[in-house]
């Protein structure tokens, strides 16, 4: 029987494997991951909040360029205020994009993990 550590480990390694194995064309090679939404929409709004930031010091609570303008600081597809989207101000926004998905993604499936564990279900099943 193989322990209880060992096996936590294995699984670990087997969705951050799976993760990094499904994301490698995309994070190791010229492919990109984002589609029209964030050339049109969401790239341009990141750019917006990480200038007015740079410039500033503070994030835009209004973005004047779309339509004939839109709050932008109270609005979830800007989410200035959420932590993981800090990564914008950091990397070129199409990389940031890629590590804020990949990111997600791997939260998304430890937090599928942890459930189904408590849910009491087998551990190869889990993963």
């Amino acid at each position: 029987m193989i322990s209880t550590r060992r096996a936590r480990l294995w699984a670990a390694g087997t969705i951050l494997g799976a993760t990094v194995l499904y994301t490698a064309p995309f994070l190791m090679t010229s492919r990109c991951l984002h589609s029209v939404d964030f050339e049109d929409y969401y790239g341009p709004q990141a750019a917006l909040g990480r200038e007015t930031f740079r410039q500033t010091g503070e994030w835009p609570a209004w973005n004047p360029h779309l339509g004939a303008g839109t709050p932008l600081l109270g609005n979830f597809q800007g989410s200035f205020y959420y932590p993981p989207s800090w990564i914008y101000q950091a990397l070129p926004l199409e990389e940031a994009y890629e590590f804020f998905f990949v990111g997600h993604l791997l939260l998304a499936a430890a937090g599928t993990y942890r459930l189904t564990r408590r849910l009491r279900l087998h551990r190869a099943g889990c993963v």
